[in-house]
């Protein structure tokens, strides 16, 4: 069995550092906190976050070291927004699974008695609430985040409800697959989505499509990526093309990936001729 790694995070909050642990060649390979995990971590702060599958600490030990433990994907909510963006980038798959998981949504009566308990409105504004979450509901949309984001234009601004309660409506609504790519994110130009997608059994495992919004089962023109930067990237240039009805090349973005293979290749065997037969200095501090 292979040794995680302890991946320190940039962390948002002064004298509190926060670690990933995780199988760097393993995404699917759980890492736990214990006694052999802890000695990973070599710098010293007055309190420590750290993010696991799982914990085999006692109490007193997390008391004595003053630790914090996030248990992923479970903890994934209590966690800053700028860690969350530093985990997604490790293993993107902790906050598909607490979507999936643990995330709580409401179904269209429960979110509608949620808003005639929170907000003052008239006989009028209910009833046009009423009809609206009913429309919705109707469009048997295939994921909830295509469902909020219809009922985030239709409710935009309105009686100030905000983005984040709107994201509380959804349940019973599953996640969208393409071709077996999770759909993580997606850009709307007029009637188009362009989808990003996420699939980690996946020898490319991003991929971005483009769908005509008013008929969200045909997805076409997948482009197939090994990174997710790369497919961010894709995602933004092919829909901002079509927002501005300019033409766009992915294939362009290849290019550099291709360039820095051949020069770190060509570098790589120089090297190695410079090298051969030859004894390398020993490093400083090195007891050998």
């Amino acid at each position: 069995m292979t040794t995680p790694i302890a991946e320190k995070l940039l962390s948002p909050t002064a004298n509190v550092d926060y670690y990933l642990l995780h199988h760097q060649n393993d995404a699917d390979m759980p890492a736990a906190l214990n006694a052999a995990t802890l000695s990973l971590i070599k710098n010293k702060a007055d309190a420590y976050v750290i993010c696991a599958d799982a914990c085999y600490l006692s109490d007193s030990e997390m008391e004595q070291w003053n630790i914090c433990f996030r248990k992923l994907p479970r903890d994934w909510h209590l966690l800053p927004a700028a860690v969350h963006e530093q985990i997604r980038d490790i293993k993107p798959e902790y906050e598909i699974q607490w979507q999936e998981l643990y995330r709580e949504h409401m179904t269209g009566n429960e979110f509608y008695d949620y808003i005639q308990e929170n907000f003052d409105l008239g006989s009028t504004a209910s009833r046009l609430i009423r009809n609206i979450l009913d429309y919705v509901e109707a469009q048997e949309f295939s994921d909830t985040k295509l469902a909020q984001h219809h009922l985030h234009a239709l409710l935009d601004g309105a009686f100030g409800l905000t983005q984040e309660e709107i994201l509380q409506f959804g349940a019973g609504l599953e996640p969208e697959t393409v071709g077996g790519y999770r759909i993580i994110d997606r850009v709307f130009v007029e009637d188009l989505v362009f989808k990003l997608g996420y699939n980690p059994n996946a020898i490319e495992p991003y991929s971005t499509w483009r769908c005509d919004n008013r008929d969200n089962a045909h997805n076409y023109w997948g482009h197939y990526w090994p990174d997710k930067t790369t497919a961010q990237t894709d995602l933004l240039m092919r829909s901002d093309a079509a927002r501005t009805d300019t033409p766009y090349d992915h294939t362009l973005l290849l290019e550099p990936r291709t360039s820095l293979k051949s020069t770190l290749k060509a570098n790589a065997e120089r090297s190695k001729a410079e090298f051969s037969g030859t004894t390398l200095p020993t490093p400083p501090g090195d007891a050998r």
